[in-house]
């Protein structure tokens, strides 16, 4: 059992760590949209579930960044302009997200959010950078995955699929802005500083749009979820994600997040009581091999 033990560990420490971060963070997301569903469901609203998850979030990592990186605050016009720009863009992305999950089940939205990597390639493209034929066969495979394992069907609310697409685009957007104007900052740096902006934009249009008696008026159910999106899915996974971007770029990146459908549907199985299918299965796969061919694209120096 010990040399199976360190064959696996050998084998994992093989994998550059751009993608492991990305995965990390991608399970930060997946458990996300599985339990914010659920909040939902019980009709909880989600724009306070959303402003206390970042508000939270931001509180922890600046003490994160004074008490274990034991770093002041970096203000250079560089990263408080890409911070800024970067934190603005994936707050909109993550509110279109909350607000179609009350329109669309979760499966739906996460087939729509899966079409990502096709926005960040197309998006490469027009800024000058060339996405080999097997980025997109690659795409294209990990599509055809999500498609087989989610199964869409029936009437889906176009007010929901508006505002997933929004989600898509404007998620490749920050991507992009994540990859150029903040490459070479620590992610210690980046991170409260990012979060700390997605968490005044939220806010701000929560707060002029709710009575004040009733801010934050959550049951505790909707506690426990602020809390484990905001500790797992904002702190760990974003840490993560900026580490990952940095090291093999927003393209790969993207072209990871089909994972992301996988673990959500997974874990819907397991803990709200789905089923999988054998057609639902064989798109899990399909992914999974889409994933495994993007962790084998030697990255450029640029990327590393």
């Amino acid at each position: 059992m010990s040399a199976v033990s360190t064959a696996i560990a050998h084998r994992i420490r093989a994998i550059p760590a751009g993608y492991l971060y990305v995965l990390i963070a991608i399970l930060g997301g997946s458990v996300a949209s599985v339990i914010t569903k659920q909040a939902l469901t019980s009709e909880i609203a989600p724009m306070p579930l959303l402003a206390a998850r970042l508000i939270l979030s931001a509180v922890i990592l600046w003490l994160i960044q004074f008490f274990v990186f034991r770093q002041r605050p970096l203000l250079e016009r560089r990263l408080l302009l890409g911070a800024t720009a970067a934190g603005v863009a994936n707050a909109i992305s993550l509110t279109a997200f909350y607000l179609a999950l009350q329109y669309i089940d979760a499966s739906v939205a996460m087939v729509l959010f899966s079409t990502n990597p096709l926005f960040v390639l197309g998006m490469l493209m027009l800024i000058g950078s060339r996405p080999t034929r097997l980025d997109a066969g690659r795409a294209a495979l990990g599509l055809i995955g999500v498609v087989l394992l989610v199964g869409v069907g029936g009437q889906v609310a176009w007010q929901g699929v508006v505002l997933v697409m929004v989600t898509v685009i404007v998620f490749s957007v920050h991507l992009l802005i994540v990859q150029r104007t903040l490459y070479g900052y620590s992610t210690a740096q980046i991170t409260p500083l990012f979060i700390t902006v997605m968490a005044v934009c939220v806010s701000v249009v929560y707060f002029l749009t709710t009575p004040p008696a009733i801010w934050f008026d959550l049951p505790s159910d909707g506690w426990i979820v602020v809390g484990v999106t905001a500790v797992f899915s904002t702190v760990l996974a974003r840490l993560a994600l900026t580490a990952g971007i940095q090291r093999i770029g927003s393209g790969q990146t993207a072209l990871l997040s089909p994972v992301e459908t996988v673990l959500a549907v997974t874990m819907a199985a397991v803990f709200l009581g789905e089923r999988l299918s054998p057609l639902q299965l064989i798109g899990g796969v399909l992914v999974l091999i889409s994933a495994a061919l993007v962790m084998r694209r030697p990255l450029s120096p640029s990327r590393r």
